[in-house]
């Protein structure tokens, strides 16, 4: 009995191995993990869980509200990186300039796009990332808007 256990938990780990080698790698970006991805977590928990020793009820329920919890902190830093990026229409900022990170761009934000978990802003006629924002100038004190390089 121990042998056939010990054989499933062996081919377990090997498919899962076999799995991970053929998804394709992580070009740095996360990605989100949703309700799914919880369920087919947890089967693949149950199938291969240890007869002798299995996972309890409570286990299960703290792992789900973990998960939700997590879930719901991920929708809330999409939705404040969208109002962030909403809220700086007419604001004179200063960026890093993408193509130089040694330069800086300051002017006004015309305008800005929301596109899921990207946000960008409208400084002099470009689109940037809201993430180069370096910082919101007061607009008693600059007066004007330029470009620096």
């Amino acid at each position: 009995m121990a042998t056939a256990i010990s054989n499933e938990i062996t081919n377990a780990a090997s498919a899962t191995a076999q799995y991970q080698a053929a998804q394709p790698q992580a070009t740095g970006a996360a990605e989100k993990l949703g309700s799914q991805d919880f369920l087919n977590l947890m089967m693949q928990q149950l199938q291969y869980q240890d007869p002798m020793d299995p996972v309890s009820n409570t286990e299960f329920i703290t792992q789900q509200a973990q998960f939700s919890q997590l879930e719901t902190t991920q929708d809330m830093n999409t939705d404040l990186a969208s109002s962030q990026a909403a809220s700086l229409v007419g604001a004179n900022v200063t960026i890093t300039d993408p193509n130089n990170s040694q330069s800086t761009i300051t002017g006004d934000v015309s305008s800005a796009t929301i596109s899921g978990t990207n946000s960008s802003i409208k400084i002099n006629g470009t689109d940037y990332p809201v993430s180069s924002l370096q910082t919101i100038n007061d607009p008693y004190v600059s007066g004007t808007s330029s470009s620096s390089n």
